[in-house]
């Protein structure tokens, strides 16, 4: 009897067990139908899904796909059972959560988006959120030159604030991002979002902007409608640093960025803007420091652009005052267009250049043009010292001063022209003072430096050791050359020429030949400061010169009278000198004390670093000695002219070191 009872209550056990496996099959069938039926009802995406659990507290579904645009691992749902009447849950856990957002304005976004948008009446609202916590989540986004990877998290518990981790590698344009690690939390209501930038790094693949690779730091906030954030960007090796604080109107499409660069010192040994970036290539090595601040507009396909630039002297003796820039730009990331203008800090009112430029972002190509207003210097408070404080004492300018260039950047290389006029402009120093040049000269190319034909620049007068009245000057520039086709200048009574001169820059032999016309003989004696020679007529003759290392020599140079006149030679120095040599020297002093010559001669001869030495030949007599005996004389007069060569010397140096720092030779 036991026996039959005990069998009873297996059956029994046996058929209550596959009763409740085939109710639970059959439970899951029907969850899963529903699931269909109302994704059909609120034309939400094809699902496909596996339940792989249905209990009493909790729900797991298993290989969720959305299309091709959303895939989840495993979620689960958990409840207790007066929850699930009250139409809530208890908790929600996602895992391996896969998002490709590429085509987010269609499929199941845009289906969420209608059905969050759609009418909401009779809908029930949950009174408060379950706790949400999703791990190893990825997010792909591929679209418009844009492909971003992300890895993230979140958890949501209730009662405090939501927080989430992201982490992003991708590739903007030709921009990459690395790494950008991200922390942020969301308020109770998921309405706003703040969140901390902890790294990251952008690097432009193709180095046609940006060089360097640059760090990022920072951190924000967001809403459904803009987001604010505070950026600081930096390249690895701390050579400069940027502040960006902006706000991205998210319904507009719209950024407004404010840019601050802390100081960058450049200097002509190390650090210069092509190591930032080769839009910023300078013909010349930098030595100073700038900084700067922008505000910047982003609008769909646009950038627009207005700041300022402030340039201060890297020496610690300055060479030039403080200078600021203030510019305006656009560009749609093919093109960039720009105007600038500079003025020196401390007197905004001056203006000292303007700049146009044009940059093909495509082809890495920029159209520059530089202009000067018309610069009346010495008046308005233009004077020299407000460029630079070494020029206080030392240059006094004058007159009035206009300059355009229109320069080309193309596959490395900088071209362009240059045109510059000036009118009646004067400029005086402690050694020389030039008086009212007036000229306009044109250069279809500076870099090499090359003149349109033959320039003229022509002069009122140059005075330094020596006067030059109404000095011309004709001249070409070739590459690496300064062809001299002519000189000349009213000169000691007379006039001075020069011949036909080539000038090579990097040669440091040059020869020319001065040519002398109708010279006052009473003040060449004066200049060449033989003491106690004086005398009247005129000379004609030419003086070959030939610069040798940086020295002039003369070489059988020869001046000759066109006429009669008289020299006298009245020196107490020669009488104590030769005043006991003898009868005969007695008597060629007094000879000369008042001599009446019909020819004279003078024969200069000049070495490199010695003093001139003048052979001076007369014919004639002195009336008051021998009744006027003729005499012949050749006497050898050494003198010093240090000044002259010093001016002279001085003269090529600075010219010629012009002309190179112009055309590259030297920076």
């Amino acid at each position: 009897m036991r026996t039959k009872v005990f069998i009873a209550f297996c059956i029994l056990l046996s058929v209550l067990g596959v009763g409740l496996a085939t109710l639970y099959i059959q439970r899951i069938e029907i969850a899963t139908r529903l699931i269909h039926w109302v994704a059909k009802e609120y034309q939400l995406p094809t699902t496909a899904f596996e339940i792989s659990e249905i209990g009493i507290s909790q729900i797991k579904i298993k290989n969720i796909t959305l299309e091709d645009q959303i895939a989840i691992g495993s979620v689960i749902l958990r409840y207790d059972l007066g929850q699930v009447l009250k139409g809530q849950l208890r908790s929600i856990h996602l895992d391996q959560v896969k998002i490709n957002a590429s085509r987010y304005d269609e499929g199941v976004f845009a289906a969420v988006r209608a059905l969050t948008n759609g009418p909401q009446s009779g809908a029930s609202e949950m009174s408060a959120l379950p706790e949400i916590t999703l791990e190893n989540g990825h997010l792909l986004f591929n679209r418009d030159a844009m492909s971003l990877e992300s890895a993230f998290s979140f958890e949501y518990v209730q009662g405090r604030d939501a927080s989430f981790t992201l982490n992003t590698s991708g590739q903007l344009q030709q921009f990459a991002l690395h790494e950008l690690k991200v922390e942020g939390r969301l308020n109770e209501d998921f309405t706003n979002v703040r969140y901390e930038l902890l790294g990251g790094e952008v690097e432009d693949q193709t180095k046609g902007l940006l060089k360097p690779i640059l760090t990022l730091k920072g951190k924000g906030r967001a809403n459904a409608q803009e987001a604010g954030f505070d950026l600081s960007i930096a390249d690895q090796k701390d050579r400069f640093a940027v502040d960006v604080m902006g706000v991205l109107d998210i319904q507009d499409f719209r950024a407004d960025l404010d840019v601050v660069i802390a100081e960058i010192g450049f200097r002509n040994d190390g650090f210069q803007p092509r190591d930032i970036s080769p839009l910023a290539e300078s013909p010349i090595e930098l030595d100073l420091m700038l900084a700067a601040s922008a505000k910047i507009v982003v609008v769909p396909d646009l950038v627009e652009v207005t700041g300022a630039l402030d340039i201060k002297d890297g020496y610690s003796r300055k060479r030039f005052h403080d200078l600021k820039m203030t510019f305006q730009g656009e560009t749609d990331l093919k093109e960039a267009k720009s105007t600038a203008n500079l003025n020196l800090a401390d007197r905004p009112n001056i203006r000292l250049m303007t700049f146009a430029t044009h940059h093909d972002l495509t082809r890495n190509e920029s159209y520059i043009n530089l202009k000067t207003p018309l610069l009346d210097w010495g008046r308005e408070g233009m004077s020299a010292q407000n460029i630079s404080p070494l020029l206080k004492d030392a240059v006094r300018f004058s007159g009035k001063v206009q300059a355009n260039s229109n320069l080309i950047w193309k596959e490395g290389r900088l071209s362009g022209d240059l045109a510059v006029g000036l009118d009646g402009f004067s400029l005086s120093s402690d050694q020389v003072n030039i008086e009212n040049i007036s000229t306009n000269l044109t250069f279809p190319s500076i870099l090499p430096l090359k003149s349109k034909g033959v320039q003229q620049i022509n002069m009122a007068e140059i005075s330094s050791v020596v006067t030059f009245d109404k000095p011309m000057i004709r001249f070409a520039l070739t590459p690496g050359k300064v062809h001299l086709d002519q000189f000349q200048a009213g000169f000691l009574g007379g006039s001075l020429s020069l011949d036909e001169t080539l000038i090579g820059v990097e040669t440091a032999r040059h020869e020319t030949v001065l040519n002398l016309q109708n010279l006052d003989v009473a003040e060449f004696f004066q200049l060449i400061g033989v003491e106690g020679l004086s005398g009247t007529g005129r000379l004609n003759g030419a003086i070959p010169l030939r610069l040798v290392d940086g020295d002039f020599e003369i070489l059988q140079a020869q001046l000759k009278s066109q006429g009669s006149g008289i020299l006298k030679l009245r020196s107490e120095a020669a009488k104590d000198m030769f005043g006991h040599a003898g009868e005969q020297m007695a008597l060629v002093l007094d000879v000369l004390s008042n001599f009446h010559y019909e020819s004279l001669s003078l024969s200069i001869d000049r070495k490199r670093g010695q003093n001139a030495v003048f052979t001076l030949g007369i014919e004639g007599n002195n009336p008051d000695v021998k009744d006027g005996y003729p005499f012949k004389l050749n006497i050898n007069l050494e003198t010093n002219l240090d000044k002259i060569i010093a001016t002279l010397k001085e003269g090529y140096r600075l010219s010629s070191q012009a002309l190179r720092y112009t055309i590259g030779l030297d920076k």
